[in-house]
C-alpha cells in the first residue's frame, strides 16, 4: 500500500541529484579534469548516490506517516553514509 507522502521518489531522487552534482564538483576542485578513469569513477558515484535514492523513496513510499523533504534528505544522507561504508569495507577485500 503506497502511503500519504506525495511523490517521494522525486524528492529522493532530487537529493541524489544534487549529492551527485556536489560530490562531482568536489571531485573536479580537488582532483582538476578526470583522466582515463573518469568514466568509470563517474559511474560508480552514480551508482553511490542512486541506490540509497531508490530505498529511501522505497521507505518513504511505503509508510503511513508523510514524510517531510527534511526526513527524506536525512534517510538519504544515512542510507549513502551505509552505502559508501560497505563500498569501501568490499573494495579492500582481496
Amino acid at each position: 500500500m503506497a502511503g500519504p507522502t506525495r511523490r517521494p521518489f522525486a524528492k529522493a531522487f532530487t537529493c541524489a541529484g544534487i549529492a551527485f552534482v556536489a560530490a562531482i564538483g568536489a571531485l573536479f576542485a580537488i582532483f582538476g579534469p578526470p583522466g582515463p578513469a573518469g568514466g568509470e569513477a563517474i559511474g560508480r558515484l552514480f551508482a553511490a548516490v542512486m541506490v540509497p535514492a531508490l530505498i529511501t523513496g522505497f521507505f518513504a513510499h511505503r509508510s503511513a506517516a508523510v514524510w517531510p523533504l527534511w526526513r527524506i534528505a536525512v534517510t538519504f544522507i544515512a542510507i549513502a553514509v551505509i552505502v559508501a561504508a560497505l563500498t569501501a569495507i568490499g573494495g579492500h577485500r582481496a
